[in-house]
């Protein structure tokens, strides 16, 4: 058998035949030598696999793939389009849905839920990387995948034949969605975090999530997860993503195992987030209003009113989630 092969000196296995440029690349230019040897191997490779051990399934599925900011805007005829729908409430946001499966957790159960949950409330989900391939197979790329869309998100996409998860690439493109992100600001003339937009890794489980997502939290977004990050080994390393952001980014890391609840969670703060961003009256209105004129006394006033309204409703919530477990038990049985 031919040795593996391995591009990267971190996964190097043992045995393993390393082609890759130095650590300084001053082997650039035998960038077509390694090319044509890689691709020698393979063939190589290919002849010797044992046929009783390769099982390729032959489902077959199709899907619309490789969304930008560029094709977005042509799509609607120009970004101020796409702002006007949020505004409206057709679209109630969107959420960068993306991350690599944890084996923690039910394989890729948490990510389709999530989903599930979102394009339900009318919130438009942008994927890529491992967490697409999930969302690709099952349909929820192709327009028919509206069918499972609240009724805003049917009336915004439909007429322009788009799915209710728009692919935007493999795992490193999360920077098409942060640049859909910034067009989206630019266009509205808000500031991102006034935005009903976030970031959700339901089941990430190595660095480079917690990099994309720490990405998204410098932009003042919100990151919403399944599963605590692998981060514990240091307690200030700890505190500081579940604590420390709020103050120094405005926001922070939200974890909750449950996909449903985390997916319900995030619709809801988009719908705030929204009402604000369309709103022409009500507490939204005076905020945005207070803040293009520097009226700080109004801001404060119009925060502390939504943030005592928010108390309250949770309080309501958890007196009628104690009352219905009084009167049925947990899963409805006594």
């Amino acid at each position: 058998m031919s040795p593996n092969r391995c591009s990267a000196a971190d996964l190097l296995l043992p045995g393993a035949e390393h082609i890759a440029f130095d650590h300084h690349h001053s082997n650039l230019d035998q960038a077509d030598v390694m090319a044509e040897l890689i691709i020698r191997r393979g063939i190589q490779a290919f002849s010797e696999r044992v046929q009783g051990k390769v099982f390729i399934p032959q489902a077959r599925i199709d899907a619309e793939v490789g969304f930008s900011v560029e094709n977005i805007t042509v799509t609607f005829g120009g970004m101020e389009k796409l702002v006007e729908q949020l505004k409206s409430g057709r679209i109630r946001g969107i959420v960068n849905l993306v991350g690599c499966n944890n084996p923690k957790i039910v394989y890729e159960e948490a990510i389709v839920r999530v989903a599930d949950e979102l394009i339900a409330h009318d919130v438009l989900a942008l994927t890529n990387g491992c967490a697409a391939y999930a969302l690709l197979k099952l349909g929820f790329c192709l327009p028919e995948g509206l069918s499972c869309a609240g009724p805003g998100l049917n009336e915004a996409l439909a007429p322009l034949q788009l799915p209710p998860v728009w692919h935007m690439g493999e795992c490193l493109d999360n920077a098409r969605a942060s640049a859909l992100f910034r067009n989206i600001s630019t266009t509205s003339g808000l500031p991102l975090p006034s935005l009903p937009l976030a970031f959700s890794s339901p089941e990430w489980s190595n660095e480079k999530g917690i990099g994309a997502s720490m990405g998204f939290r410098l932009l003042g977004l919100n990151s919403y997860h399944c599963i605590a990050p692998p981060i514990e080994g240091s307690e200030e390393v700890t505190r500081f993503f579940y604590e420390e952001t709020a103050d120094l980014l405005g926001a922070v890391m939200v974890v909750d195992p449950d996909p449903v609840a985390l997916a319900l969670g995030t619709a809801w703060i988009h719908l705030v987030a929204g009402e604000m961003l369309g709103a022409d009256s009500g507490l939204g209105y005076l905020i945005i209003d207070a803040r293009n004129f520097l009226r700080t006394d109004q801001i404060m006033a119009g925060m502390l009113l939504v943030g005592i309204l928010g108390l309250l409703l949770n309080k309501l919530i958890t007196i009628g989630e104690q009352f219905i477990n009084k009167q049925w038990g947990i899963n409805g049985q006594r």
